[in-house]
């Protein structure tokens, strides 16, 4: 029974992590960055005035989504390394924020013995590999997230404003940026400014490369995962029939159809191949 209950639990989780939308916030920037190219088309009778603190805001939105995408990935890297991708339902709805601002803070000083973790990537002693591919793929995705990581770091505390009551307010531009006060804890207004300097890249980078980590890196590792757990060949296409449950209830025989190209870095030290690193 003990058994029965665990592959329940499972198979509901790694349900949730095939049909993980993964892309929404990237969708959802592709929308805001519409909106605030057309904000007159969408909204009409609006003073000047209206129009340029309605489209400062929809920046702030764009910026917001943008860490929201951020907090997304570490979420999953976080899971990865600890290898609990069978419970990513539940360990979505409980990593904490403070966890996924560690990732981001620790990222670029790891060792590439913790990096591969984050990637899911199998034990393997990066010393006397003789495949390159392995260590130029932790390379890249350390440079990816350590970009990321500027970036979410140095945004943190205005998305803290906006989650926590919309304390801000759109101040016009200064020097072709657009300026805002946010209110804070030590009862003083902060001044944000964007862009702030150079060094951090913009939202739309951010969600480009977001993007692409899900979609050549995490993706097809769930994927993966969910093939082992039904025994099946790597390059099956095939309906998905096992009844999960959902908050108590059996729901039988939801069918799924997806396939995935076997990815050879991914837990497994077995035939061990040069193709399909990130």
């Amino acid at each position: 029974m003990v058994d029965e209950k665990k592959d329940q639990a499972e198979t509901t989780n790694l349900m949730f992590a095939i049909n993980y939308n993964h892309y929404y916030r990237y969708y959802k920037h592709v929308l805001l960055m519409n909106n605030f190219d057309n904000i007159e088309k969408l909204v009409s009778d609006l003073s000047n005035g209206q129009y340029e603190n309605l489209r400062q805001m929809i920046e702030i939105e764009i910026l917001v989504n943008a860490i929201q995408y951020c907090n997304d990935l570490g979420a999953i890297a976080i899971c990865v390394k600890k290898r609990r991708i069978k419970e990513l339902g539940y360990m979505l709805s409980s990593i904490k924020d403070e966890s996924i601002t560690d990732f981001y803070k620790s990222i670029m000083n790891e060792k590439y013995k913790n990096v591969k973790k984050y990637m899911g990537y199998h034990d393997i002693d990066t010393e006397n590999y003789k495949n390159l591919k392995y260590l130029r793929s932790c390379d890249r995705y350390i440079d990816d997230v350590s970009r990321l990581s500027k970036f979410y770091l140095f945004n943190y505390d205005l998305y803290l404003s906006h989650k926590h009551g919309l304390r801000i307010a759109p101040m016009g531009s200064k020097d072709g940026r657009s300026m805002f006060f946010y209110a804070n804890d030590s009862g003083a207004l902060g001044c944000y400014f964007i862009p702030e300097f150079k060094g951090v890249i913009n939202s739309i980078e951010v969600c480009d490369i977001i993007k692409n980590i899900f979609e050549k890196l995490y993706i097809p590792l769930i994927r993966k995962t969910m093939l082992e757990f039904l025994d099946l060949d790597a390059d099956s296409e095939l309906p998905l029939e096992k009844s999960i449950e959902t908050e108590g209830n059996l729901i039988p025989n939801p069918t799924i159809r997806f396939n995935v190209s076997y990815t050879n870095p991914w837990w497994n030290q077995k035939n061990i191949s040069d193709e399909h690193f990130y």
